[in-house]
């Protein structure tokens, strides 16, 4: 059957205003793609697929082939092909606005569809790396001779190696932050705190890999399984999504987490107010939580540290808990 409507160029996304005409589009055009490429083993399976994209009756065979899609772009496509593939899917999850023009004119409803299966396309592409990666190790285990097992001895249609390298490297191209902005604007609350805890948790991990190679003393007296995983990460929007999750206590505790210093002072202001109004178990409350170990991270040094000493001292006087007072 001859192929009469020939595939738009991209950008598509900016292009379309429901998340059928994207995804038909950006799919009639990579299948053209892998037409054109002598290198895709798989080109004569899309070829034959390209007549049922065309409907919306089709859209089911369309998400079915998207991840493949992109996988077969990816691996057997030139950089000019991965380049619009990462602009495209970054497209798909980007909700700003450059100047005066609105990025997409779909819907949110429509806009939802679409992140949705960027995020499916993600997980997908995560968990074949995984399950890869856990294959190789088994059969590493299993014949005690990993290094042999390479392209030249694998008969699937897939090279193993290569997949493995472009999947990573298209993954890193998507942030995971945008991930996470994209999951918060179209309602996906979970989703969204998933992404950001991942990305904090590979960049904390990233780190400790690095100062492991370099044998550095940072990484041997480091806390890597004790810490709160939320370095680098967008803190206004994880608080605003425990909000919405109605996960208040851990929306605190971030909050006092990601500013010491600040809780210090108000804690220091309280205790003072506390005292003034003769409320000595208050304050006492308050020296305490200044002082616990559990929340100091070095900014309650000094003054500071002998002054919340000094007051816990005084409210213990106070209440005539003298055993305590000997204690301390």
């Amino acid at each position: 059957q001859a192929d009469t409507a020939a595939a738009k160029s991209p950008p598509f996304f900016l292009k379309s205003n429901s998340y059928y005409a994207w995804l038909s589009s950006f799919s009639r055009f990579l299948i053209s793609r892998s037409i054109s490429n002598k290198n895709s083993i798989w080109r004569s399976f899309f070829y034959a697929c390209r007549s049922a994209i065309r409907s919306n009756a089709g859209i089911s065979a369309a998400e079915f082939l998207f991840p493949l899609l992109i996988l077969d772009a990816v691996c057997f496509g030139n950089s000019h092909d991965e380049t619009i593939v990462v602009r495209e899917l970054v497209s798909s999850l980007t909700f700003d606005t450059v100047g005066s023009e609105a990025i997409c004119s779909m819907n949110m409803r429509e806009r939802e569809k679409a992140a949705n299966s960027v995020f499916t396309l993600i997980d997908l592409l995560r968990k074949w790396v995984d399950q890869e990666i856990e294959d190789r190790y088994r059969e590493s285990r299993r014949r005690k001779r990993a290094a042999n097992v390479d392209l030249e001895s694998c008969t699937s249609a897939w090279p193993a190696d290569i997949v493995l390298s472009k999947i990573r490297r298209l993954l890193d191209q998507i942030p995971l932050s945008l991930c996470a902005s994209a999951a918060s604007r179209v309602g996906m609350n979970a989703r969204a705190l998933q992404f950001l805890e991942i990305d904090s948790r590979s960049q904390i991990a990233s780190s400790a890999i690095s100062n492991a190679k370099k044998n550095t003393a940072s990484y041997h007296d480091s806390k890597f399984l004790k810490s709160c995983h939320i370095d680098g990460i967008d803190l206004q929007l994880t608080k605003k999504l425990l909000g919405q999750l109605c996960d208040f206590d851990t929306m605190i505790t971030i909050s006092q987490k990601s500013n010491p210093s600040e809780l210090s002072s108000r804690l220091l202001e309280v205790a003072t107010e506390r005292e003034m109004y003769g409320d000595w178990e208050g304050a006492l409350q308050a020296y305490e939580h200044l002082l616990d170990s559990r929340l100091r991270s070095g900014n309650i040094v000094g003054c500071s540290k002998n002054r919340a000493q000094k007051g816990l001292l005084r409210c213990l006087l106070k209440l005539g808990r003298l055993d305590s007072v000997l204690n301390q």
